[in-house]
């Protein structure tokens, strides 16, 4: 009879110990999925950045080839370095993505 009590007690601080070892596990497995999705995330941002810097870099290389063929006046953005074929769209494109740059533009004129 002894042997069954003390049989049971061992097997209580097993469990015991295992559950605190599946709690521990548990906490270790959602902190790395934690920081596996916050890489996605990140992931995800530099794949978009990708993406618009090599839409960026096709649209230049297109410029350029035209710059190249045709005599024509390229129009730069001061703030961003992009290019544009005429004043009338470097002014929008001031008045839409730098619209603190172009106050000044049209101050200082």
């Amino acid at each position: 009879m002894e042997y069954l009590v003390y049989a049971v007690r061992q097997s209580e601080v097993q469990l015991s110990d295992a559950q605190v070892n599946f709690a521990g596990q548990l906490a270790a497995t959602k902190e790395v999925e934690d920081k596996a999705r916050g890489k996605q995330e990140e992931l995800a941002i530099q794949k978009n950045a990708l993406r618009l810097k090599r839409h960026t870099l096709k649209t230049y290389k297109g410029v350029l080839e035209t710059a190249k063929e045709l005599p024509v006046e390229v129009f730069k953005c001061k703030v961003c370095f992009k290019y544009f074929a005429s004043q009338m769209h470097l002014e929008a494109h001031y008045k839409r993505r730098h619209p603190d740059s172009f106050k000044v533009e049209c101050t200082k004129t």
